[in-house]
Order: structure tokens, then C-alpha cells, then sequence
């Protein structure tokens, strides 16, 4: 099936069904006919004026507002603009808003008064040699903000020289806000000691908690990284891990224990830590994840302080 070119609107998704796949001997293709052909869900805006009105000007620099124009929705028909909402870990997917596009690419939405912090905003960061953006400052003993800020930055590729442990946008202290920020390309990377050539890199995982970042152990001649997604169930008892060779990153030992940690409660405040022979978790108390047999063994009654953490006995 061919599109002639030109844009094509909807007002609502389209549903490919079985049907409409042909079969294995006859596949139903569907291509541009020779131009370029859009799908879209956006309305054409127009008539967009220069900013006469006297109350929105002056809420406006000064030097911005012969170059901020307004165009009326409503007169062109657009009325529904959908709801702002929260977006985020535990919300849903609700249904988006109403955006604006220019050239293809979504615009900031306004916010007024904007000031008052300081910060990094709308910044491409890459190539870093550890971390991206850190943000710090405050007093928590009488709650003073550092009013720092970290916004609509794209942070990516970052960490070249400290492969690992290392975050795109790091905050503490108090009243330090961050939003908007997408970051990727941080993977856990191999490299030869000889050459520092990647020898290869390793799966995504997130860490189940604020100190909880994913895990990354050498034990046993393996590597183990961390298996953890977003968003984290508490209720789960299963743990896995997967044992990769140093040199390739093949899978070599794979171990599943359908019920190592408690249901229930948070994950401590402390990171993992690992022996020779266990990797020791910290869900409910510690849980020892035997790498060389079958002795697993759940201790909720042991806990250790927050942020350090549990030391094994001869490191």
C-alpha cells in the first residue's frame, strides 16, 4: 500500500490489526510513494501576531518582547488542551497535554515568575570525564535553600574516564531541584588494561533505591551487574544474577532464587556489597547470595547504618 505524498491527520491513533499484516507469503507493506509523507496528530497553528497586551508584556524582559508573538486558539478551533498533570515514578501513564511543536521539536513551556534559582538549564553535556551535572549547597540544619537548578539539560555520553558509579545529574543538600533532564548513554563499559579499547559493554539496569545505585561486583572470576528495573516491587522475593565473562560479557552462570528477600518494607539505605563467594543485598536486613552453591540465607534481623553500610569480615 502506498501513501501519496503530502500530510496526512489524525485525530485519534492508528491500530494495525491481524488482519491488516497479510501473511508470511503475502505481507502487506506500507511505504511512501517516491515524496515524503507525514502522519500527524498536530493541528496547524496560524495568525500568530506580535504581543499587544499590556499585562503579558510586562511580565516580559525587556529586550524579548518584540520577538514573543501569540496566536489565538480558540478562533482556530483548538479548545481542547488537555489537563497538566504529574508525570512520573508511580503516576500511570496519564494522558499527555497539548504541546507545541516548531520545526519538529516540542517548546518549553512557559513558567512566570521564573527566577530565583541558579543553575543549568537547557545545556547539552557530554564527554564529561565523571559525572554530568551535580548540584549541592544549602544548610539542613536550618533548611536555608542553595536554590540551585538543573533543567531541561541533555546529558549524555559522559563518564569517559570513570566508566562507572558516576551520575548524569546528581543532587544533595537542600532546596536543589532537577527536572526535565534526560540523560542515557552512561553503560557499564569494559576496557582493556593494555589498550583501554572497550572490550564490551554491558545492559542497563537501575538501582532499587535513592543509595541504591545498580550494582557492579567482581567475584568468583565473574562480573555481576545488578539486575534491578524501575519501577521497583516491593512485594517481590525473587532474586537473579547473572555471571559475565571479564573479557567477552557472555553470560556464564546464572543464578535465580525464587525466594531470597522478605515481601514488603523498602530497601535499605545502604548499597550492596560483595565477597569471594556472596553477594550480599540489602532488602529487608541482608541477604546473602551464595555464587558458589546453594547456601542462600535471608537475615532481616541484620542491618547496618545508612549510607555505609555493612562491612564483610576480611574486606
Amino acid at each position: 500500500m502506498e501513501f501519496a505524498p503530502g500530510v496526512y491527520q489524525f485525530d485519534s491513533p492508528v491500530q494495525f490489526h491481524k488482519q491488516d499484516s497479510g501473511t508470511a507469503n503475502a505481507p502487506i507493506v506500507y511505504r511512501a510513494d517516491g515524496g515524503e509523507v507525514r502522519f500527524t496528530g498536530g493541528i496547524p497553528t496560524e495568525n500568530w501576531t506580535p504581543v499587544t497586551d499590556e499585562a503579558v508584556l510586562g511580565r516580559l524582559p525587556v529586550e524579548t518582547r518584540t520577538h514573543v508573538v501569540v496566536a489565538d486558539l480558540p478562533a482556530q478551533g483548538i479548545s481542547d488542551f488537555g489537563t497538566l498533570g504529574v508525570h512520573g515514578f508511580a503516576m500511570g501513564s496519564p494522558v499527555a497535554e497539548a504541546e507545541l511543536f516548531y520545526g519538529d521539536a516540542p517548546m518549553t513551556l512557559a513558567r512566570w515568575p521564573n527566577k530565583g534559582f541558579r543553575g543549568v538549564e537547557s545545556c547539552d553535556v557530554y564527554e564529561c570525564g565523571e559525572g554530568g551535572i551535580s548540584l549541592s549547597g544549602g544548610d539542613r540544619k536550618t533548611l536555608t535553600p542553595a536554590k540551585h537548578n538543573a533543567e531541561n539539560n541533555h546529558v549524555h555520553h559522559y563518564s569517559r574516564r570513570a566508566r562507572t558509579y558516576r551520575s548524569g545529574v546528581s543532587v544533595s543538600g537542600v532546596g536543589n531541584r532537577i527536572a526535565h533532564n534526560l540523560v542515557h548513554h552512561a553503560p557499564v563499559s569494559v576496557l582493556d588494561a593494555t589498550t583501554g579499547k572497550t572490550l564490551w559493554t554491558g545492559p542497563k539496569y537501575l538501582g532499587p533505591g535513592i543509595t541504591n545505585p545498580p550494582d557492579l561486583f567482581v567475584a568468583n572470576d565473574l562480573v555481576w551487574i545488578g539486575e534491578t528495573r524501575l519501577p521497583v516491587n516491593v512485594m517481590e522475593t525473587k532474586q537473579q544474577r547473572r555471571g559475565r565473562d571479564p573479557k567477552t560479557g557472555k553470560v556464564v552462570q546464572e543464578i535465580s532464587v525464587a525466594k531470597l528477600t522478605s515481601p514488603g518494607r523498602h530497601y535499605r539505605c545502604y548499597r550492596s556489597k560483595a565477597t569471594e563467594r556472596f553477594l550480599l543485598l540489602p532488602k529487608r536486613g541482608v541477604e546473602f547470595l551464595d555464587l558458589a552453591g546453594d547456601d542462600h540465607m535471608r537475615h532481616d534481623w541484620l542491618r547496618a547504618p545508612c549510607i555505609y553500610g555493612f562491612l564483610p569480615a576480611n574486606g
